[in-house]
């Protein structure tokens, strides 16, 4: 079942040298992506991952990707919708036959095919129209401003991506879904001095779900509230960030050879089960952070001490025969099954041989790429230079 993924994804190759020589170091490479999605129900894939792990990123990170979801930086701003349709059209795509790439792919992973697409366990809520709903799928990096562009990151302009042939073939299979196809131009770097790459893709759950995959469960609508009334002590609440489908980070670093390293995460909407002695604990710990204003002893912490009222001897005195307790059912806490958005990382180390198309494969998505050497145009001082 594998060689019908790799049958999909038809094209042409180049492979180069395994290895890069240090004289590369000065030399610019040309990093091209697709990272896609399997419409596959978690639930019937074996392999179990830790879900308190979600996406983390190093500080010292570019993050490309983010320059695309601001209109203040596109020469031509984005559609509400932040969908790329032209790239997700339906026409149909011929494929010249017999040309195969050369894909090197090592995983023993076998995609599913078959409609398995999940369904939401989280009611859609009011949208904010502040909040991008989704990323584009192509990068077009001709539509940056000059003025944000990184010299030392180059986004390749959307007519000149190479791998449409493998883009085509994926998003038109049902078991795929592409979310991000771009590339960029950089110099490699060694391990100790390469900066990862943030990517990110697809659709924000930020609306349903917090970073973590915990589930938003109040949605609380804003108060109009007059200047003159407003407490300028009061906590304002913070927005939550973006949590989209597929995030993390990717790093390419040379040493002798060059390599992939990749820390990916992809989202999808499931369930999770909180167990009764986590309940327990969980309201143990909000009851000590609380303060139980019914505890507290005004007259002790006014000073003020009181003596105690003397019985009268009329008073009606109850025996301990004549006190009833009423039972009380005590309900014990049960285990209970809430909506969690659950992340699956990828997290692989592949040595890049320089033009070939690599495939890493993931039971939930996977992820194409290709590194090949780039000359960058010669300026105008160059040329005289070389003329001379």
């Amino acid at each position: 079942m594998k060689k019908s993924l790799i049958s999909l994804l038809v094209g042409l190759s180049v492979g180069s040298s395994f290895a890069v020589s240090a004289a590369d170091q000065e030399r610019w490479f040309e990093v091209e992506v697709i990272l896609f999605e399997r419409n596959i129900n978690p639930a019937k894939v074996t392999e179990h991952w830790d879900q308190s792990l979600y996406p983390t990123y190093s500080k010292s990170n570019k993050n490309p990707m983010a320059l695309f979801i601001n209109d203040d930086n596109l020469i031509t701003p984005n559609s509400r919708h932040g969908i790329n349709t032209l790239a997700l059209g339906n026409e149909s795509n011929t494929v010249a036959s017999g040309l195969q790439p050369t894909i090197i792919d090592d995983s023993q992973t076998l995609p599913v095919f078959g409609a398995d697409r999940d369904e939401s366990v989280v009611q859609a809520v009011d949208t904010n129209a502040d909040i991008i709903k989704a990323t584009n799928v192509v990068i077009d990096g001709a539509n940056l401003k000059d003025s944000v562009k990184d010299p030392a990151l180059e986004i390749v302009p959307a007519s000149e991506l190479q791998l449409t042939a493998q883009f085509k073939a994926l998003n038109n299979h049902a078991n795929y879904n592409v979310v991000l196809h771009s590339a960029w131009r950089m110099q490699p770097k060694d391990r100790n001095e390469a900066v990862p790459i943030r990517l990110f893709a697809g659709h924000n759950y930020q609306q349903q779900y917090q970073p973590n995959g915990d589930v938003i469960t109040q949605q609380i609508e804003p108060v109009v509230t007059p200047i003159s009334a407003l407490d300028v002590s009061a906590e304002l609440a913070e927005p939550t960030a973006p949590v989209w489908k597929i995030d993390g980070e990717l790093t390419i670093y040379l040493e002798h050879y060059l390599y992939a390293k990749t820390n990916l995460f992809v989202r999808k909407e499931g369930t999770k089960t909180i167990t009764a002695k986590e309940s327990i604990a969980a309201e143990s710990q909000e009851s000590n952070q609380a303060t139980n204003v019914e505890n507290i002893d005004l007259l002790a912490l006014l000073g003020i001490h009181l003596e105690p009222k003397a019985a009268e001897h009329n008073g009606v005195v109850l025996s301990n025969a004549e006190v009833t307790v009423e039972e009380t059912n005590i309900i014990e806490p049960q285990d209970k099954t809430v909506p969690f958005l659950n992340s699956y990382p990828m997290q692989q180390l592949r040595v890049i041989r320089s033009g070939e198309i690599h495939y890493l494969d993931h039971p939930m998505f996977g992820m194409l790429i290709q590194i090949r050497k780039y000359e960058q145009p010669m300026t105008k001082d160059t040329t005289l230079k070389t003329a001379k």
